[in-house]
């Protein structure tokens, strides 16, 4: 296992006195230290008067504390100690600096960027200190005054550059150019802070809870609680918070100086502002329009819509007009309520026996103030609703007008919403000849099914279920699975070639079984059997060429048929002396 490589330690410069000799200490030498040891030794002899530019090199050399470098001086003394301290320099970089050193300082240079937080000054400076550089130990690289100014125009950061694209700096000089835009620089971090510091401010105000991290020095000072503290008051907040407001609770709240933090209508603070603590969940209910009259006239406020450009406001052009007349209250941004207020209709579906397919779509009022559920004639004549006779007593309908709305039959129907998620029970309807709406559910569909309007909000809830008929969900599209593709036909696995296990070798020393010794005889008797026959044949058709020709003959049209044959059979011992006894 490889160690982990460590990074190379650099050396360093040891000059505590300006008059004493500089220590140049072991370790790397990269041009940045090559050059802060020259100015090391520069400054030994300009402090120190019994030192010359002759005898200079012959102290520093000396104090020269890596091995190699202390070698290489002990190797040459005599000629390291007559050189001036510039062609020393030079033959020490020559040492000790990796070669190509003055193309990647020049990169450096041609590739400088300033980051994000730097500070402009510090990274101006660090790259003029590279050319610096190399204008002493390499001027073919180096770049002039120019060059630089324009590499280090175009390494600023995006702040800084567009700063400088608004007010042009016109100074050629290069050093005047770097001071007028640290300048910039500071100015620009300086707001920077500020505008940090306003944010935090906010997100104090904001979040009460939030506090800064205490320093070190306020956490040692401050008291531990102490036990009897912790009893009585016990850190964990055990009220509960209540559910997230809906979108309708938050217009409410909106509309009438609310605090979406405590709650509360006309309270005279908003969240921000709130140092209150959220209601608790065990107590807690949906804010409705109800609650909004009734704390206006607990804290003697006048009750006001807000003219505000919220999507339930908007919602109804009719609702908040601009062209009312304005409150006569010192605030410009309330009007007086509307004029007029759109009827609130539901979208649901009617079926009755003439219907063979889809349900009708019907658009029927919700009325509070009618007493009777109606419905016209000619939407229970395309329906095929079965009439029955109405009561005498129950005609009794009327409309504003003197005129009354006479009613003779009912009919009973089920009312289904638009999306088909909610269905009533069966309700009765009085018939209307010439209504003119299709479809009147008054008080006693919006008791029985349990219906609370609420005007404000424009909603007609079920509060059995929360159905909104008014305001029906929206659901996503159904995701349909996607066409079944067949795959291919899965690939037959190779047959893997049985690998028969090595032969033990036999040695005279093992004793194999007896039956494993039988199958050998057999094998080898067999052997033999089939090379005995396989000679006995080769020796017989040798024998008789002359009767076991090499080919034989296609047809029998060429044979000789005068050739007579006589087979005289051999004669037994045994059947003769049979034969002869028997007669």
């Amino acid at each position: 296992m490889s160690s982990p490589r460590t990074k190379p330690v650099l050396a360093t410069i040891t000059h505590p006195k300006s008059d004493r000799c500089p220590i140049l200490e072991a370790g790397v030498i990269t041009p940045e230290i090559l050059q802060q040891w020259r100015r090391a030794c520069q400054k030994y002899l300009k402090n120190n008067k019994d030192r010359t530019a002759d005898d200079l090199v012959s102290y520093v050399a000396d104090e020269m504390r890596e091995p190699i470098l202390q070698k290489w001086y002990l190797a040459s003394q005599t000629r390291i100690d007559a050189l001036k301290l510039d062609p020393y320099i030079t033959e020490l970089g020559s040492l000790v600096l990796d070669k190509g050193w003055e193309g990647k300082m020049r990169r450096r240079v041609l590739a400088a960027k300033m980051e994000e937080g730097q500070s402009f000054a510090d990274w101006a400076y660090d790259t003029q200190n590279i050319n610096a550089i190399l204008s002493q130990a390499a001027p073919a690289f180096a770049v002039d005054d120019q060059q630089l100014k324009n590499i280090l125009d175009a390494g600023l950061i995006p702040v800084l550059q567009q700063d400088l694209d608004t007010e042009p700096v016109l100074s050629a000089d290069l050093n005047a150019w770097i001071a007028e835009v640290k300048g910039r620089d500071d100015r620009l971090r300086f707001e920077t802070g500020r505008i940090q510091g306003v944010i935090n401010t906010n997100r104090e105000l904001l979040h009460p809870k939030f506090k800064p991290k205490a320093t070190l020095a306020d956490r040692l000072t401050t008291p531990k609680p102490t036990l009897a503290s912790r009893l009585t008051f016990p850190p964990g907040n055990t009220v509960q918070k209540p559910p997230t407001l809906t979108d309708s609770e938050k217009v409410l709240l909106d509309l009438h100086d609310g605090c979406r933090r405590c709650r509360q209508f006309y309270i005279g603070h908003r969240t921000p502002n709130c140092d209150g603590n959220f209601p608790d969940a065990a107590t807690y209910r949906t804010l409705t329009q109800a609650d909004a009259v009734a704390q206006a006239a607990a804290r003697g406020k006048t009750l006001r819509v807000k003219r505000e450009p919220t999507a339930a406001v908007r919602t109804s052009k009719n609702i908040l007009d601009a062209d009312y007349e304005e409150s006569d209250s010192d605030h410009d941004g309330y009007v007086l309520p509307p004029l007029t207020v759109p009827h609130l209709y539901a979208n649901v579906t009617l079926s009755g026996p003439s219907i063979s397919e889809f349900p009708v779509p019907v658009r029927s009022l919700l009325d509070i103030g009618c007493p009777s559920i109606v419905i016209s004639d000619k939407l229970v004549k395309q329906l095929g609703l079965r009439r029955y006779p109405l009561p005498a007593e129950e005609d009794n309908l009327s409309s504003l007008s003197d005129s009354p709305l006479s009613c003779r039959e009912y009919v009973k129907l089920k009312v289904t919403s638009a999306d088909g998620n909610w269905t009533s029970r069966i309700v009765r309807a009085k018939v209307n000849v010439g209504l003119c709406i299709p479809l009147i559910l008054g008080m006693p569909f919006l008791s029985g099914e349990h219906i609370v309007i609420d005007s404000a909000c424009r909603t007609a809830v079920d509060k059995r279920t929360g159905f909104d008929l008014l305001n029906n969900p929206t659901y996503p599209p159904r995701q349909w699975a996607p066409e079944w593709i067949v795959p291919p036909p899965t690939p037959k696995k190779p047959k893997r070639k049985s690998v028969s296990p090595e032969p033990i070798p036999l040695s005279s020393n093992v004793l194999l079984p007896v039956s494993v010794m039988l199958q050998v005889k057999n094998r080898i008797d067999d052997l033999d059997l089939q090379k005995f026959l396989k000679d006995e044949d080769i020796r017989l058709k040798t024998k008789h060429a002359d009767v076991f020709p090499l080919r034989l003959p296609d047809n029998t049209a060429d044979l000789p048929e005068n050739i007579l044959h006589r087979e005289k059979l051999p004669t037994c011992p045994e059947k003769s002396g049979i034969m002869e006894a028997n007669a």
